[in-house]
């Protein structure tokens, strides 16, 4: 999946994008049905809050994930943005949300790296539907 140069300008000047349904609705059903299965094996190991459950490493570890990471629908358009020769940088599993609402607001993560002299992104799958108003 290329990008287009409307998108990557938009990317440029906004500092995101969102690409609805780069996923099969099979495979948003199968990584849905993984991700389950990883929230309940790993349940107890990083229950942050009780709303909220974050796992580092989420789809590295797990074959029926793994392949996301190489998965031409990201890697190509990763490439775009960062070039070639970006580093994957791992991944992050978060279940819930820190705030009585289990709203996920825009914001910046990662601000002590901010200075480091290299660009990153966030490449963020929701598994859930998404509106406006969510």
């Amino acid at each position: 999946m290329k990008l287009t140069k409307q998108q990557i300008a938009y990317f440029k000047t906004f500092g995101f994008l969102i690409l609805p349904q780069v996923f099969t609705p099979n495979e948003m059903t199968e990584m849905t049905r993984t991700a389950d299965d990883l929230w309940r094996l790993r349940e107890e190991e990083k229950k942050s809050e009780e709303n909220h459950q974050y796992l580092a490493g989420f789809i590295e570890p797990n074959p029926r994930l793994a392949w996301l990471a190489e998965d031409d629908r990201i890697y190509e358009p990763m490439g775009q943005l960062l070039g070639a020769g970006f580093i994957w940088g791992g991944s992050e599993g978060n279940k819930g949300s820190h705030n009585a609402t289990n709203a996920h607001y825009w914001h910046c993560d990662r601000i002590k790296f901010l200075g480091l002299g290299y660009d990153f992104i966030k490449l963020m799958i929701y598994l859930e539907p998404m509106t406006k108003d969510t």
